[in-house]
């Protein structure tokens, strides 16, 4: 049941007179009034927040693109650093795989020369021998010869072939 203020004042009229009455009624209209949050005042708050709210949000997502801007610069900033860092070790290794490769073939090249000297060397003596051998062999076989008169006599019998 809701009681309008006119009949709250009637009914307190009767009671503490008509100045009491009007005296009461308007100390409990003026802290009504201070007290009760009205809905003007409830959407006057609402509209504060909300647009606290959005200018909030707004801020959020200016700082979330900062930020995102910064790390998506920092990446590619790191991206270009790793390349030029992986290009200049590649570039590196390429250079040192040749110059490895360079002494490597030299070192062969050498090797291969060394080993053509020294088989030329045994080919020499291998020469050598065969020539003393056979100078040898045919020394033995003219001393055989000499020495022995049955081999003379042999060989002679040979060589006068009728």
């Amino acid at each position: 049941m809701v009681v309008s203020t006119v009949d709250l004042y009637e009914k307190i009229k009767t009671k503490i007179g008509d100045e009491g009455a009007r005296i009461l009624i308007e100390y409990v209209d003026s802290k009504i009034e201070k007290e009760a949050v009205t809905k003007l005042d409830l959407k006057d708050t609402e509209d504060e927040v909300k647009s606290e709210i959005n200018r909030v949000e707004v801020e959020l997502r200016n700082e979330i693109n900062r930020v995102e801007n910064e790390l998506k610069s920092e990446i590619n900033r790191v991206e270009v650093e790793l390349r030029n860092e992986i290009s200049r070790v590649e570039n590196e290794l390429k250079s040192e795989i040749n110059r490895v490769e360079v002494e490597l073939r030299s070192e062969i090249n050498a090797v291969k020369s060394e080993l053509r000297n020294e088989i030329n060397k045994i080919d020499l003596k291998v020469k050598d021998l065969e020539w003393k051998m056979k100078l040898y062999f045919i020394i033995i076989g003219i001393l055989i010869v000499v020495s022995n008169p049955k081999v003379l006599d042999l060989f002679g019998k040979l060589l006068i072939i009728k």
